[in-house]
């Protein structure tokens, strides 16, 4: 299995009854969520998909969205993620730089993309309940026949260091090799039930979102009005019986401050994952000292190196409350680290150097920029 959407298939198959999403008083079992990805699949070929081909997506966090990402790969094509609380502009911006003539989005939203010239379809005015008949799930298997883990599956962009926004690609095999590592590492089983409350626009919402279905465990979409208050977050936690958590190391402090008796010991809870900024080591001695049943991991990697290539797990034996920060820990399987100077000569211990990452996790490149591709990318 090379590709993200036949992974989430088999456990389609295997558990077809089981809960995959949680939205409020809404869930949808994995057999459902797969018709309803297929059905939106087969609207998404007659409307032109194909492989390589990009598909904008412009959905708020909910069944809707997840529906929405399946379905793109499973036409063959790749998503690009778009947030509505983004300017107009930027969202115009982003279109045509990805080159994206397909848009799928609400109703809600169609006033940010008046300039559109591209095809615009509203997931909520397509019937799900049709059920596709067998010719169009016939060639919904010969497109899957000819995806491979080399097609992309997503475009996301970041301004990076630059300031000026690259889309970054991400292609199928690299996504199913994050996957796997995070499942060997997390000790993750179809029986955790795991707190969706990312943005999808950027790739450190995988990690709650598709990788979490394509191991056969439930997601629960956390609102927005939720995630904004720590003390409803923290409740949500309990509430929801979450087990996993991937979360910013400033919101983690947040929680830290926020907790009291009154919010219990989070009973459910056994993992945290942290990423995207540097992590305190006095924030990770302080949780585990009052959740001494919880484990820590410290995530690192850019986008470009497909949600990460480092993790370091952190426990109550292993941690040294006097340094400063948690360091990023060693790469996974398949990824290689190195520390170069300005030659590209390997550095000795105290020397100063600059990270280069190399292995399958490696994105094609920079969406429309050669050079800088060439530039960030050597061979």
């Amino acid at each position: 299995m090379n590709v993200i959407h036949a992974w989430f298939e088999q456990r389609v198959a295997q558990t077809p009854e089981a809960i995959a999403i949680k939205c409020g008083p809404q869930s949808i079992s994995y057999q459902t969520l797969n018709d309803c990805a297929n059905h939106l699949a087969l609207q998404l070929l007659q409307a032109g998909a194909k492989p390589e081909m990009r598909i904008a997506l412009c959905l708020p966090r909910s069944i809707e969205q997840i529906i929405a990402i399946f379905a793109v790969l499973k036409s063959g094509s790749a998503y690009v993620p778009l947030d509505a609380n983004q300017s107009s502009e930027r969202l115009m911006w982003i279109l045509q730089e990805s080159e994206a003539s397909l848009l799928v989005t609400s109703v809600t939203n169609q006033p940010l993309f008046e300039s559109f010239k591209g095809t615009i379809l509203h997931l909520d005015s397509i019937n799900h309940d049709a059920t596709p008949s067998s010719e169009q799930l016939l060639e919904l298997e010969k497109i899957r026949s000819q995806t491979t883990g080399d097609n992309l599956a997503y475009v996301v962009y970041t301004s990076g260091s630059t300031g000026t926004p690259k889309g970054v690609m991400i292609e199928h095999h690299s996504v199913i090799h994050y996957c796997q590592w995070f499942q060997a590492y997390t000790d993750f089983s179809e029986n955790h039930v795991v707190d969706y409350s990312s943005n999808y626009i950027f790739d450190f919402g995988i990690t709650s979102s598709i990788a979490p279905l394509m191991l056969g465990a439930t997601l629960v979409i956390c609102s927005d009005e939720v995630k904004k208050d720590p003390d409803s977050y923290l409740r949500y936690l309990e509430t929801e019986k979450i087990h996993l958590i991937n979360i910013t190391p400033s919101f983690f402090k947040t929680l830290l401050h926020t907790h009291t008796p009154q919010h219990g010991h989070l009973p459910y809870l056994r993992s945290i994952i942290l990423g995207g900024e540097n992590l305190p080591a006095s924030d990770c001695h302080t949780w585990l000292s009052r959740f001494k049943d919880h484990v820590l991991f410290n995530e690192y990697g850019p986008t470009e190196t497909t949600v990460a290539i480092a993790q370091h797990k952190i426990t109550l034996e292993n941690i040294d409350p006097t340094m400063s920060f948690i360091p990023i820990g060693k790469p996974g399987p398949t990824m290689q680290t190195f520390i170069f100077n300005e030659k590209l000569e390997s550095v000795t211990q105290g020397e100063v150097g600059e990270l280069y990452i190399g292995g399958t996790c490696l994105a094609r490149g920079y969406l429309n920029q050669p050079q800088l591709t060439e530039k960030s990318f050597i061979q």
